[in-house]
């Protein structure tokens, strides 16, 4: 005889309770091996019930606050955790890149190249590490006054430049009020890049203390969502006057990403 639907939830739990440890154990195995296969299928899921996703994430808003209220200690260590990972140090590495001022295009293959050169691109060396007394560590070296990229070299080679910049400052400085509003016009037209409004505005999320695995990815969902996730509203833009322009709602403790709304909702949050 076939068993009901209650029967078998019924069952399902009660052979959970006796079997928590197999269990847990099975899944963690199996989520080893198909790490890439669930992330896709988790990523679909969600994109095809929004709705649905906005429904439970109201639902079940005072569970989850409770819960990040009694795990706060999870969380910094699952914070301290992520600091460690391959994802993360990319991600402060290249903002450190945009803090100094460098500008590139696409920075994900500048920092292929930064990790794949092993040796200086001027003197030939081979990279040493910060704080062995080589004077060999690696340096991405950079023009000062336009923010592109020349060479990754050592620190030595790095400062040797820099006392040569020094020594010929007369020369530069000439060089630089002659062609100051050409630099000028080139700079203004690439801030209107796509790739370079991608860039700052993944960078001030990161200066915002916000974590997230693929910034690309959660760019890409940012540009392509038109309604706030919490009261549905469309979008409006900065300084129309609608109080409706678009916010990236996070945890402040933990820099999780949490929706896409409005700036109303968002200070409602807040």
């Amino acid at each position: 005889m076939a068993w009901s639907k209650e029967e078998r939830l019924a069952y399902a739990k009660e052979y959970y309770q006796k079997n928590k440890e197999k269990v847990k154990e099975k899944a963690k195995e199996y989520y080893e091996k198909n790490k890439e296969k669930i992330a896709v299928k988790k990523k679909e899921w969600c994109e095809k019930n929004k709705e649905k996703m906005k429904c439970l994430r109201e639902k079940n808003k005072d569970k989850t606050i409770e819960w990040k209220k009694k795990n706060k200690e999870y969380q910094k260590e699952y914070a301290k955790e992520y600091n460690k990972t391959p994802n993360c140090k990319k991600s402060r590495m290249i903002g450190s890149w945009k803090d100094r001022g460098i500008i590139n295009d696409d920075y994900d293959s500048l920092y292929q190249k930064y990790l794949d050169c092993k040796n200086c691109e001027d003197c030939g060396c081979e990279f040493g590490k910060h704080g062995d007394g080589s004077g060999k560590f690696k340096c991405l070296d950079h023009d000062h006054e336009t923010g592109m990229v020349r060479n990754v070299v050592c620190c030595g080679c790095n400062r040797k430049r820099e006392s040569k910049r020094n020594d010929n400052y007369e020369y530069w400085r000439e060089y630089y009020q002659k062609n100051k509003e050409r630099q000028a016009e080139r700079l203004k037209e690439y801030n209107k890049t796509p790739s370079r409004i991608k860039s700052r505005m993944i960078g001030s999320w990161k200066d915002r203390g916000i974590i997230n695995d693929d910034y690309d990815s959660l760019y890409q969902k940012y540009l392509e969502t038109t309604n706030c996730e919490d009261c549905g509203c469309e979008f409006g833009k900065h300084g129309d006057g609608s109080g409706k322009f678009k916010c990236l709602d996070h945890d402040h403790e933990t820099g999780m990403v949490r929706n896409f709304l409005c700036c109303g909702c968002n200070r409602k949050r807040n």
